[in-house]
């Protein structure tokens, strides 16, 4: 009758578990379509590379981004997240502990008999002193019978994958910023040009407004009028000068650096990319997106989590043993050496707190499921990412265009209305002016320009071009 108390005590926890209802693993399959539709239609596509960035023609970009590298502290905390993944073991937590031990007493007889307290062994006390050791050595082991060993490696592998997504993550968000801070820093020494341009252009005007104002040609009104336009013109000098400066303390700060670069001071034209037409696929930017890669990692690690959860439900088996020599440092208190081994199983049984450990393990089982849903709700909006940039990077590109164009068109109405001027039909202020539009047509195209750029360091960042795949996937 007792032996089949036991059997129903082992076994219950198990019949439990049987009953528990969990979700488990849930599908990571996500319908792709097979083309981006905002991609231009080229008889000629290539993948892009991940080092797109040195096709530029700008030896100083190309400086900054290698030494982000090295120098981007943002770039170096991720690295440190990686290396702490990977010294992370928590399979030793499922292995043998062995653990060693030894101390020694020295005893002083003063009246009565000698005790041996690890032993309890009262004997005569043939000497006044004596001393012994005790040698120990203790091993246990919790037998992982539910893959528990397994598990816990599933978890640390899928830590680590995240940590190395995420140091291709950090990569990927510097790069592009750099891209777009050295853009919007060349635009803005450019537009300082064309600001001071603008603002001798209205300078001119007000000296030709005074020479009219003094001969009763024009009011008083019309005179402060174009003197606004002058003071407006020196405000926005100064503004981009101010932001010419935040570019580069920016820039700078990208770098792990208080001070902007000697070298950034002299004015130099946008860089170009001569990059060949790029198409990746839907399927591409699964595989090469860092903020997918993480996604997944952290499916795989709910999904360890979750299995451990589900055996702390089960019975535990617990190994546990221990060997110790005693022997006499002085004295004799011992007869001849004394070695001492002993072992037992213990098999733990969740009966009382098995509602607690269910609980837990429907927490992880849903941790599980909103890690998945997270999974697809990066990649769908990962596509719609691509196409919205594909569709922004036309549009700029489209834009840069227009305002070449516009910008050529004014240049030659200046030299147009220069040479009417020369011949008597137009006055000095009317060629101001036309120097006016030029100069805001030229400031309209550099920012068409540096907007270019952003846009495309954006859409690759979007199609994962600055990383490689490194972990396997598991998209259907």
């Amino acid at each position: 009758m007792k032996s089949r108390w036991i059997y129903l005590t082992v076994l219950m926890p198990l019949v439990l578990c049987g009953c528990a209802d969990f979700k488990g693993m849930p599908s990571l399959g996500i319908s792709l379509p097979d083309l981006f539709q905002q991609k231009p239609m080229v008889d000629t596509l290539a993948k892009l590379q991940k080092d797109w960035w040195k096709s530029t023609n700008d030896e100083t970009l190309k400086s900054i981004i290698l030494q982000l590298e090295t120098e981007n502290l943002s770039l170096a905390q991720a690295r440190f997240r990686l290396l702490a993944a990977r010294a992370e073991s928590p399979q030793s937590d499922y292995l043998p502990s062995l653990t060693a031990s030894t101390n020694a007493q020295y005893n002083r007889l003063i009246k009565g008999e000698t005790a041996i307290q690890n032993l309890g062994i009262a004997q005569a006390g043939g000497k006044k002193t004596t001393g012994f050791y005790d040698a120990k050595i203790d091993a246990s082991w919790e037998v992982p019978l539910f893959g528990q060993y397994n598990d816990a490696g599933d978890i640390r592998n899928a830590n680590i994958a995240y940590a190395e997504a995420d140091v291709d993550a950090v990569r990927a968000s510097v790069i592009s910023e750099a891209v777009r801070l050295y853009a919007e820093m060349r635009a803005r020494q450019l537009e300082i040009v064309q600001s001071e341009a603008i603002f001798n252009a209205t300078g001119k005007i007000v000296e030709y407004q005074t020479i009219k104002h003094r001969a009763g040609l024009i009011t008083d009104t019309e005179l402060g009028d174009s003197r606004k336009i002058m003071l407006s013109a020196q405000i926005d000098k100064e503004a981009v000068k101010s932001e010419l400066v935040a570019r580069q303390q920016q820039l700078a700060r990208l770098l792990g650096k208080v001070k902007p670069g000697e070298s950034w001071d002299a004015p130099a034209n946008l860089p170009t990319f001569d990059l060949p037409a790029f198409a990746d696929t839907p399927i591409d930017v699964l595989r090469n997106r860092p903020d997918i890669r993480k996604a997944e990692a952290s499916v795989l690690a709910a999904a360890g989590d979750f299995e451990l959860a589900k055996s702390e439900m089960y019975p535990k088996l617990t190994l546990a043993g221990s060997l110790s020599q005693l022997d006499n440092l002085t004295g004799k208190p011992l007869m001849g050496k004394t070695v001492q081994l002993g072992g037992i199983p213990t098999l733990s049984l969740p009966l009382f707190d098995w509602g607690k450990r269910l609980a837990n393990a429907k927490i992880k089982d849903e941790k599980l499921s909103e890690t998945a849903s997270a999974y697809r709700e990066s990649v769908i909006a990962a596509m719609n990412e691509v196409e919205e940039f594909w569709s922004s990077y036309r549009a700029a590109q489209a834009s840069e265009a227009i305002t070449q164009e516009n910008s050529v068109i004014t240049q030659k109405a200046v030299e147009h209305t220069q040479l009417l001027f020369k011949q008597g039909i137009k006055d000095g202020i009317e060629v101001e002016n036309a120097g006016l539009e030029a100069a805001r047509s030229a400031i309209t195209h550099i920012k068409a320009q540096a907007d270019t750029i952003t846009k495309l360091a954006a859409l690759t960042k979007a199609l994962g071009g600055v990383n490689e795949p490194n972990i396997e996937k598991f998209h259907d």
